[in-house]
């Protein structure tokens, strides 16, 4: 979409700042803080600079905006539906940290995980636990793997509701391995 700020004022009979109200008001935006929004436009287009920013719709759809400054003043917007990307985005983020058969952290979530909590240390004392299950090959070569991959679900569970929620971290660093993170213990 070409905009001119003076040509929409003059043809939409609206300021950029009202149309912002407009579109955040008709439910199309989700809100925003609008005087934040429009001196974040106005000096960017004062600077002769482009800007970026995404739009969350409120039918969950979200959108790329990149506005460049014209020379005599105004800009052209465009407008990209980037939500399938970012859901792509994101689920190959959660998958580079996530394992994929429990869903808990992995290994290299866990460094991240334990990484903080030792920075955090002196101030909340912690505890790693480490631990695997014994005989397990047993299982997946008597059983099959879907049986172990059953287990292992079921372990992932009941470690989890063992922990005290958001505090605790519990990772699987694959095969039959889990570990735990405490943070402020006593």
């Amino acid at each position: 979409d070409l905009c001119n700020a003076k040509a929409a004022d003059f043809t939409l009979g609206m300021t950029h700042r009202q149309m912002l109200e407009k579109l955040v008001a008709l439910g199309i935006f989700v809100p925003v803080e609008v005087d934040i929004e429009v001196e974040k436009a106005k000096a960017a287009l004062d600077a002769g600079q482009p800007r970026s920013s995404y739009r969350e719709l409120v039918d969950g759809r979200t959108l790329f905006v990149l506005r460049r400054p014209l020379a005599g003043g105004g800009w052209v917007a465009t407008f990209e539906d980037v939500t399938e990307r970012r859901r792509v985005e994101e689920r190959m983020t959660h998958l580079a940290h996530h394992d994929t058969l429990t869903n808990l952290p992995n290994r290299s979530m866990f460094r991240e995980k334990l990484d903080q909590a030792l920075g955090e240390a002196k101030a909340k004392p912690l505890a790693i636990l480490s631990l695997d299950l014994d005989r397990f090959k047993a299982v997946n070569d008597t059983f099959g793997h879907p049986a172990g991959d059953w287990l292992l679900k079921c372990v992932a569970k009941r470690l989890q509701h063992a922990v005290r929620g958001s505090k605790d971290v519990v990772a699987r660093f694959g095969g039959d391995e889990f570990a735990i993170i405490q943070s402020g213990i006593k």
